[in-house]
């Protein structure tokens, strides 16, 4: 906290009229098998088999800066984490941890992708080119962030298990993984560090009643990772524990290659479309989010008020329903995917507010 007020009143100090000082947190945090409440947990309550594989999104982004028309600098702490699965895969996870009665003589289709990093550090956006006449306007905006690391998962897992009774099974698996923290199997090891960068565009324009938006975060964008941990091993199913409910548990043998090593990471380019068109007081609008082949297609409404506006969304992917309430210098977010929250599988907020010098 001392840090950010530091740099919010050092920043105050090359305001001139015009600018503002600024921060903004934006969360979503989804995936379509358990409720967020049960997902690091024991996966109880509603459960359904996803279709098309299990996928779950951790999308953070914090800011704090300061900002004029051209250009505005930003200190960013942002996590981006996806995990996709094979439906077997999470069907297996979940039987599992609720003691449920397997299909024996079943085979389950393992594999796992899991990409992340949380990363803060310095934000510098500038407006490259801006055009406008006779109701058409068009701008253009680059973002470099130099970035340092401090959490990694990358880990891609193939394998294969097959179910030997109502309450035992088998499994063997290989996994490629490099890691801050080791969450497959225990394993204590020293956090790596990591410099690097990121470079976003930012295309922005419309014509009499549309507009339209086209967003590419990490367009080029690498973490360094210096002495990672990393694994490159064969889990199997051995050790095995018989539970208080008869279920068979296992502690797996790991055998394999285990050390440390550089690691370039390819940070995960990020693509968001939005096309709308203004109809009176209303704007209708059709956006998609693209990351690692998910697509979140979302559709939405913004209803001018004198001193505010007010924006419903819907994605069809998660569900989400996400309402927002906008003035000219604070934004309020708030979504999620079912009304009770504790038994929702997503979640959405946003906080942004700006102070402007006159």
């Amino acid at each position: 906290m001392r840090f950010f007020l530091l740099l919010f009143l050092s920043l105050s100090l090359f305001a001139r009229e015009g600018g503002s000082l600024y921060l903004s947190f934006k969360s979503f945090i989804s995936n379509n098998a358990v409720s967020l409440k049960d997902i690091t947990g024991d996966w109880s309550g509603s459960y359904k088999s996803p279709k098309g594989g299990f996928k779950a999104l951790v999308l953070n982004d914090y800011k704090i800066g300061y900002k004029e028309r051209l250009f505005s600098l930003s200190y960013v702490l942002k996590s981006e984490i996806i995990s996709k699965a094979s439906s077997d895969f999470a069907d297996l996870v979940h039987s599992v941890k609720q003691g449920e009665q397997l299909d024996v003589g079943r085979n389950y289709d393992l594999q796992l992708s899991l990409k992340g990093f949380v990363a803060d550090g310095i934000e510098y956006e500038r407006e490259l080119y801006r055009y406008k006449k006779d109701g058409l306007y068009f701008d253009l905006r680059g973002t470099l962030s130099l970035l340092h690391g401090l959490f990694l998962q990358n880990a891609e897992i193939n394998g294969y298990a097959k179910a030997l009774g109502k309450k035992s099974y088998a499994f063997l698996a290989r996994m490629e993984y490099y890691y801050s923290s080791n969450y497959i199997y225990d394993l204590d090891v020293d956090k790596p560090t990591a410099l690097g960068y990121s470079t976003d565009l930012k295309i922005e324009g419309g014509y009499g009643k549309y507009d339209f938006l086209l967003k590419i975060e990490n367009l080029m964008g690498y973490l360094y990772w210096k002495d990672t941990p990393y694994s490159d091993v064969h889990l199997k199913s051995q050790n095995e524990e018989v539970d208080e409910n008869g279920y068979t548990k296992y502690n797996p043998t790991v055998y394999g290659y285990e050390g440390k090593r550089r690691y370039k990471q390819h940070l995960m380019p990020k693509y968001t479309a939005k096309i709308g068109c203004s109809l009176g007081e209303y704007n209708l609008f059709l956006k998609n989010i693209h990351i690692e082949k998910i697509d979140i297609f979302s559709l939405g409404a913004v209803k001018s008020f004198r001193d505010f506006l007010l924006f419903l969304e819907y994605d069809t992917r998660f569900h989400t329903v996400t309402t927002a309430l906008s003035t000219d210098n604070l934004s309020l977010t708030l979504g999620f995917e079912n009304i009770s929250i504790p038994k929702s599988k997503s979640l959405e907020m946003g906080v942004s507010y700006r102070y402007v010098f006159e």
